[in-house]
């Protein structure tokens, strides 16, 4: 498929700076980066020596993830239903995530580039049956405070209103 646009700004400018307009075009090179980017979007499960950090915020491949575990255990159904906030997501490489490397429960996580705060979820119900469900999650408390997000731990505005304002568009804006 072509894309056609009017590079006729553009291309103004460039002469404006004294330059010479030339040929050029976009290609995807590697469709193995699209499909990447599906998955990740999905959820993929990965080793801990795959996850990078770099400035304090977790990625995958070259890209910006979340990180969350998507077993509630017991607990699934309250949170479907909302009165249990259920485990956090994690956007940066806090304190939490060392102790879950030291106890060997790493393997627990799965990454996503989906930033549509709603999470794939798992856990065994009351009836002792498997229950898969979409649900809402918290961002991780201690990822805010260790990237100090809007001033979370230092700043004017109260920590309440900074986790429950969150979202996680926002922050892939700003630290993206």
């Amino acid at each position: 498929m072509k894309i056609r646009t009017d590079f006729g700004l553009l291309w103004q400018s460039v002469r404006q700076m004294g330059a010479k307009e030339r040929d050029f075009q976009f290609e995807v090179s590697d469709r193995q980066i699209l499909d990447i980017d599906i998955e990740l979007e999905r959820g993929v499960d990965i080793s801990l020596d795959d996850l990078e950090s770099t400035g304090g915020l977790l990625s995958y491949k070259g890209r910006q993830v979340l990180l969350y575990i998507p077993d509630h255990g017991r607990w699934v159904q309250s949170v479907i239903d909302g009165t249990n906030q259920g485990n956090r997501f994690h956007v940066g490489d806090c304190t939490k995530l060392d102790e879950m490397r030291q106890k060997g429960k790493f393997d627990r996580y799965v990454v996503t580039t989906d930033i549509g705060g709603i999470f794939k979820i798992t856990g065994q119900n009351n009836v002792s049956s498997h229950v898969e469900h979409n649900a809402e999650l918290k961002v991780c408390k201690l990822c805010l405070r260790m990237l100090n997000y809007r001033g979370y731990d230092t700043g004017p505005l109260s920590k309440k209103i900074i986790f429950d304002d969150f979202s996680i568009s926002d922050f892939f804006a700003t630290y993206s």
